[in-house]
């Protein structure tokens, strides 16, 4: 089965009122189970809702629980009373429900399952999936609740609360609302003799159920009345009412990231302070942050002491720009909690004052105490890559803006979602990733849409409009969506994201080489920055805007500029060298060359210090001069560690006597940084060919090292972090890549024809493309790898000459797993159905599953759960049909105690075959 929502009922005496009135709050919001799991007396609710799974299936249960005394649930005759019998009797309300309910469990609408523990053989007895089981009797056994009624064969599965998530996983439950009894309630009256298994139990159930928290809608009361206190019915069912609508309002927030369907439950007058706490949240993520901070203000002065509050409070002044409120807020409070989301806030604040070291470090700790929460840490992971991205360390944000990525989607969290989107979208276009940015822009539209919030569609409005420019050359669009990010801004009244936005639109138009509009709009933009002592965006806008006034020729206003930067520790260190190299520019324009020399060596000794030189926020009209200048007081050394490409140009351009350092010096795993350098020197024959021969040698080995097989060449030229794409598309890669693997024989035009659905007259400036490319690799006595005469091309190789293919078979041969698993990457051209292509394809990805399962099966031997189970994960999350390793994963897990975990990779399994190959029990017995 594969069922959309599964109702798991857990609750005792009379919490079933609570559930009745918390079940009708679900329904009048369009909840309808697909099927019910129950236990206990909600085995009761159950069975007429199995009946009538409708709003008025419900409606007629409360009718009867409003009527339910406690002499009906807990009744004893007169001789009983008399005689002093220890346990109750269930006589009294089974004749009611032999009178409501069906026979049998076949007679339901949906499917019903009654759970509940089988004394002597040891055993959980499922009730309901034989469809003749009887129902009474069903309930008669769940109720079963030592020592309140006697039951010599079964007991009540409510001290097993995690079972009945196994068996919802098992009959294919995607989410799961599971409605639990209080927990402290039912240990006070249990039998002692089951009290510390109830303990253990339920804590394992909490530790377990967070590894399904993205599957699972957890629904718990809190009341002061005792589980025998029948006697106010009604109280209770509203009770329960009131607490489901408040637990599902804010999965619909915290959980789902639904902001606009949040308030629309919010729109009620009568809300209580929770609700109101869960309002003033929404509003913030929804945009309009002087509303949410008056909110958080009342808030804060009723719960100073509320963590949930002091984090909206926090983040809203922050967006306001009060930053020296927030900042107190939070820090009195660090030493008190630890709440991840605090310290995400702290990190956010030390990140705007311009104090990125200690705004690191907050957001390791938020990372760190987060471990049990999923939205917290990929909200940390976020804010983790943006810093990561601000200092320079561009392979660590894509990772993490990556991973956060795919987390959020699991958890299908709109807003954050939306919110890892539109900042991966800002970091790709800063990196020139135009692939990776019209990826994104694809997916966000639908998350966007389901967060319903203005927040996110500023940040999206504002990235897109900086994509247009840089890669679609419209620039009436990418005005009008800067354009667009402003009215949000307005509307929303966010000082921090009207300056953002005013910031976006003067660049742009700076892009567009329209300068005086630009300053019109990077003024207003320092401006709204200054007045709300915005720090982070009052750097980037001085940035941005002294390098238009300096291209206007307003030299004195741009020396003014520099007077408005908060203190150097405030400002990021890519920030504080782009600001000191424009000054060096200012400086050496205006001819004062004493102040040049002492700027120059303020920022050569940054550059030194820091090891980063990013290009991407100086304006390309000033690029050249900037790059000369520092270039010019760098060694090579210092150049290759700052892996800048434009300062190893310049210096090469104006110095060719550093070609040969430079290539001594340059170590083959850094050369994907340097491939259009490397172009450069091999094409300029007459200039360099002395160097060029002198180190031919060189550049075989590093020709051997990269142009090597299906798996580096794709990464190496298709490398997320830093694409290169001087292929021209893809299509031309993946004709290398056959003349590659069909090496040393001779291709026609035809052939590449065929194999890739090009018309042959297509052929051929393809080729000189590659050639183009290439030739750089073929320096001067290393021999022709491409030949193309007439219609027949020749890939020839040395006898040095190494695949992938080979290396990858040689691991094997050799025992080293590990390295044979880490050079496959995926599918070889899955997209070519070239016959050739077809038998390498399912050659290696044997080799390839093969190399897993027994890599992951010799962890297992070591007793290295955890690295068996991340290599099976992370294949099966591709190719969930791979059996044997499902098998291996499964069994590994339930060996390891993730039971619950295990099912749900059964689940997945399940959803994906219409006959599975295997059962579970099979795997775990």
């Amino acid at each position: 089965m594969n069922l959309k929502n599964v109702l798991i009922l857990n609750n005792n005496f009379n919490e079933i009122f609570f559930e009745a009135g918390g079940i009708l709050y679900l329904f009048e919001q369009g909840f309808v189970p697909d099927a019910i799991i129950s236990t206990s007396f909600s085995s009761i609710t159950s069975a007429f809702l199995g009946k009538e799974p409708t709003i008025r299936g419900i409606r007629d249960i409360l009718d009867f629980y409003k009527n339910l005394k406690k002499e009906d649930m807990l009744y004893k005759s007169f001789m009983e009373k008399i005689l002093f019998k220890k346990f109750y009797s269930f006589h009294k309300i089974e004749k009611f429900l032999r009178k409501n309910l069906p026979e049998s469990f076949g007679l339901l609408k949906i499917p019903t399952y009654i759970v509940c523990y089988d004394i002597k053989a040891n055993e959980f007895r499922i009730f309901g999936q034989n469809p003749n089981d009887n129902i009474i009797s069903a309930i008669k056994n769940t109720i079963s609740f030592p020592p309140i009624y006697k039951n010599e064969s079964y007991i009540s599965a409510n001290i097993f609360p995690l079972k009945l998530i196994e068996f919802a996983l098992e009959i294919g439950a995607n989410k799961i609302y599971y409605f639990l009894g209080n927990y402290d309630k039912l240990y006070e009256i249990i039998s002692k003799d089951y009290k510390i298994l109830l303990k253990e139990n339920y804590k394992k159930f909490m530790q377990d159920i967070i590894d399904l928290s993205s599957r699972i809608l957890l629904f718990e009361f809190k009341s002061s009345y005792k589980l025998f206190d029948f006697s106010k019915p009604n109280l209770l069912i509203e009770e329960g009412y009131k607490q489901t609508r408040k637990q599902y309002v804010s999965y619909k927030l915290f959980r789902f990231g639904r902001v606009k369907e949040t308030l629309e439950l919010l729109k009620r007058p009568d809300l209580d302070d929770d609700e109101r706490i869960i309002k003033a949240h929404a509003i913030y993520l929804e945009g309009d942050i002087p509303q949410a901070y008056r909110q958080f203000s009342e808030l804060y002065e009723k719960y100073p002491e509320n963590e949930i509050v002091i984090v909206g409070y926090a983040n809203s002044l922050i967006d306001i720009g009060d930053l020296q409120t927030a900042g107190q807020v939070l820090e009195s409070y660090k030493n008190r909690t630890k709440n991840p989301y605090l310290f995400d806030s702290l990190s956010r604040y030390y990140f705007y004052k311009g104090e990125i070291d200690k705004s690191l470090e907050n957001i390791k700790i938020a990372m760190n105490y987060a471990k049990n929460d999923p939205i917290a840490y990929n909200l940390a992971l976020i804010h983790y890559a943006i810093i990561m991205a601000s200092i320079g360390r561009f392979k660590d944000a894509y990772e993490s803006f990556n991973s956060a990525i795919v987390n959020l989607k699991n958890f299908d969290n709109a807003y954050y979602l939306s919110f890892a989107y539109t900042n991966a979208m800002n970091f790709y276009m800063k990196q020139r990733d135009r692939k990776k940015l019209e990826f994104l822009i694809s997916e966000i539209e639908e998350s966007l849409n389901l967060s319903g919030s203005s927040r996110t569609k500023f940040l999206f409005y504002l990235n897109y409009a900086f994509s247009i420019p840089e890669f679609l050359s419209d620039s009436d669009i990418s005005i009008n969506y800067a354009r667009k990010a402003i009215d949000i801004a307005i509307e929303k009244g966010s000082p921090q994201m009207l300056s953002l936005a005013l910031n976006g639109l003067g660049d742009i138009y700076s892009i567009l080489n329209e300068f005086e509009k630009a300053e019109i709009y990077l003024n207003e933009a320092l401006k709204v920055a200054l007045e709300n002592d915005l720090k982070y965006n009052i750097i980037l806008t001085i940035i941005s805007l002294i390098q238009v006034k300096l291209k206007l020729n307003k030299i004195d206003e741009v020396i003014k500029l520099f007077e408005l930067l908060p203190s150097e520790e405030q400002i990021p260190p890519p920030d504080l060298i782009i600001l000191n190299s424009i000054k060096a520019l200012i400086y050496q324009k205006i001819g004062d060359n004493e102040k040049l020399k002492k700027q120059l060596e303020i920022t050569i000794n940054l550059i030194k210090e820091f090891k980063m030189f990013d290009m991407a926020k100086i304006s390309p009209i000033f690029q050249n001069e900037v790059s000369k200048i520092i270039s010019s007081h760098l060694t090579i050394d210092e150049i290759i560690e700052t892996k800048s490409t434009d300062l190893l140009m310049e210096k090469i351009r104006n110095e060719p006597k550093v070609i040969q350092e430079f290539l001594e010096k340059l170590r083959v795993e850094d050369s994907i940084n340097y491939i259009e350098i490397i172009k450069t020197i091999s094409k300029d024959d007459k200039k360099f060919k002395i160097q060029i021969d002198k180190f031919s040698e060189h550049w075989r080995k590093f020709c051997e090292q990269y142009i090597t097989t299906f798996g580096d060449v794709v990464y190496f030229f298709n490398n997320d972090i830093k694409p290169i794409t001087i292929f021209g598309d893809e299509i031309n890669l993946l004709i290398l890549l056959y003349l590659i693997s069909n090496r040393n024989k001779v291709i026609t035009y035809g052939n590449l024809s065929i194999a890739f659905g090009i018309h042959s007259e297509n052929i051929k400036p393809r080729l000189d493309q590659i050639l183009e490319v290439i030739e750089p690799w073929t320096i001067t006595q290393t021999p022709k790898y491409l030949i193309v005469e007439n219609d027949k091309i020749l890939f020839k190789t040395d006898e040095n000459f190494k695949v992938d293919l080979y290396l990858f078979e040689d691991y094997l041969k050799n025992g080293d797993l590990e390295s044979a698993v880490n050079i496959y990457h995926g599918d070889f051209l899955p997209y070519i159905s070239h016959p050739y292509f077809s038998e390498l394809r399912n050659r290696l990805k044997k080799m390839y599953l093969d190399a897993v399962y027994n890599l992951a099966q010799g962890y297992i031997s070591d007793g290295k759960y955890d690295r068996a189970i991340i290599i099976l994960e992370s294949l099966l999350n591709k190719d969930i049909l791979n059996v044997e390793h499902l098998k291996l994963l499964i069994s590994v897990l339930y060996k390891v105690g993730k039971r619950a975990y295990a099912y749900e990779w059964y689940l997945r399994y399940l959803t994906k075959v219409e006959e599975p190959r295997f059962k579970f029990e099979e795997i775990i017995s």
